[in-house]
């Protein structure tokens, strides 16, 4: 039987692991795809509207939870 333990520092985890941060406030993510959504956040401009009322949001998450309470 042969063992094996391999001493691994958590530094050498994040090896070629590019950090992508926000210029707005101090959020940080490994995705840019991730940052353009959070930055979304900062945005005054709403992409979604809600079709009954003046509700607008930029997730359309929120959109589906605002439509489900105002029409049960």
């Amino acid at each position: 039987m042969l063992n094996i333990t391999v001493d691994v520092p958590e530094i050498n985890v994040m090896i070629n692991t590019k950090i992508f941060k926000c210029s707005s406030c101090d959020y940080e993510c490994k995705r840019k795809s991730k940052l353009l959504d959070h930055m979304l956040v900062h945005s005054d401009t709403k992409l979604l509207k809600c079709t009954e009322c003046t509700y607008e949001s930029n997730y359309k998450s929120n959109l589906k939870v605002h439509t489900h309470v105002k029409t049960p």
